[in-house]
């Protein structure tokens, strides 16, 4: 299960994960790029926050899927992306789906992620 809330003021796109993704990967990635495109600036650029501590370690489809959504938000005006993982394993996938681009950073916690945002 997952939710996404737009904060336009901020440019933000927060994304929430709990539990297993089951997602349909393309509903999914209609609905975040749609919410993308609402975030955006005029300039086209916009952030992101994702939260990971409520869901395990993706499933290797899953991570697939998640290196093609990171490439998307890449290539359409993405200035920051702050992903929140409580777990070692979790962020090792997350530094390999992205390949430790410099605009993706990990943190334990939502308050750091939100200051790196900032």
């Amino acid at each position: 299960m997952y939710t996404i809330e737009v904060l336009r003021a901020k440019s933000r796109v927060i994304l929430c994960f709990s539990g297993e993704m089951k997602q349909d990967p393309a509903a999914f990635f209609a609905e975040l790029t749609a919410a993308a495109n609402t975030a955006k600036l005029r300039d086209g650029e916009w952030e992101m926050l994702v939260d990971f501590s409520q869901t395990p370690v993706m499933p290797q489809d899953r991570a697939q899927n998640t290196a093609r959504i990171f490439d998307w938000c890449l290539a359409n005006g993405i200035r920051k992306t702050a992903c929140v993982m409580t777990m070692l394993t979790q962020r090792m996938q997350i530094q390999r789906v992205t390949k430790r681009h410099e605009k993706i950073e990990c943190f334990e916690d939502s308050q750091s992620a939100e200051e790196w945002l900032a």
